[in-house]
């Protein structure tokens, strides 16, 4: 468990250094941005990719809601963190700009399976 909070811990820190747009100006086209990380468990050999793909995709079917007014393309990272021999983690985070309301902030922090997200939105 301690290395599970540790390995938190570190998502964390890395996801607070993720670049966020310059809000000193409002863009209408965009007037939000998303990051969000995932944890998965990883066995040698799986498709890393597909995985990927998947988070992707359904970020991008909460998004075609109508909370959301337009969308920029998702730009998506990934990292392998060896926790022991066979313990293997893909640390996954996404993030996308958008145009929308209140409610797509909510849709978004009520999806599932993300261990953090960070929402910045000018109103």
């Amino acid at each position: 468990m301690r290395s599970h909070r540790c390995l938190l811990s570190s998502v964390l820190l890395v996801g607070s250094l993720l670049p966020i747009a310059s809000w000193a100006t409002c863009d209408p086209s965009a007037n939000a941005q998303v990051n969000l990380v995932y944890v998965e468990d990883f066995a040698a050999g799986a498709n890393a990719g597909q995985i990927v793909k998947q988070k992707v995709d359904y970020l991008r079917g909460i998004m075609s809601s109508s909370a959301f007014e337009s969308i920029h393309s998702i730009q998506s990272s990934v990292s392998l963190y060896t926790e022991s021999e066979n313990d293997n983690k893909l640390v996954i985070s996404l993030s996308s700009q958008y145009a929308g309301s209140f409610e797509a902030m909510t849709q978004l922090v009520n999806s599932k399976h993300h261990i953090s997200i960070d929402i910045s939105q000018c109103n």
